[in-house]
């Protein structure tokens, strides 16, 4: 029992050191990117496992920026966005003329100095999703394996 609690508590801090990283890292680019908008040029299809175990089809877009200096920079989201490439694929069989499927403008952030440096950012968590994760995960290891140490001290005593 103290070798489980202990090996949790340890992951826990390890993937607490890990969401560390990330969040400064991310603040990091954050406060030295420049924000802009995108559009989605095409996309990547992957076969994906989600949390209830069924593989289902996902969609990253390729999204299309202009930087500072006026060239025309081209990146792979590391987010899935289904609906948005679902509306850029319907445009897109249409010829780009129905009215009903616009392709959405992408806010995007980038680093001035390698501007293919981007991130797709919709919201606070297309931006920080491995903080959140690593965070949740973090918690969870952290509250078990203290549990677990907690109640392997009471059961010796």
């Amino acid at each position: 029992m103290k070798f489980t609690g202990r090996l949790f508590t340890l992951i826990g801090l390890c993937m607490l050191a890990g969401m560390i990283y990330f969040t400064v890292n991310t603040s990091i680019f954050m406060i030295s990117s420049v924000e802009t908008t995108g559009r989605i040029t095409d996309y990547v299809e992957a076969d994906e496992t989600g949390t209830d175990g069924v593989e289902k089809k996902v969609f990253y877009p390729v999204i299309e920026f202009i930087d500072m200096d006026g060239k025309t920079q081209r990146f792979r989201s590391e987010v899935s966005m289904d609906y948005e490439v679902w509306v850029f694929i319907k445009a897109r069989e249409s010829g780009f003329t129905n009215l009903l499927y616009k392709v959405p403008d992408i806010k995007v952030f980038y680093n001035p100095e390698s501007p293919s440096e981007a991130r797709a950012a919709r919201s606070f968590a297309d931006v920080r999703h491995a903080e959140i994760a690593l965070g949740i995960s973090s918690v969870i290891f952290l509250i078990v394996g203290l549990a677990l140490l907690r109640y392997a001290e009471k059961r010796n005593q």
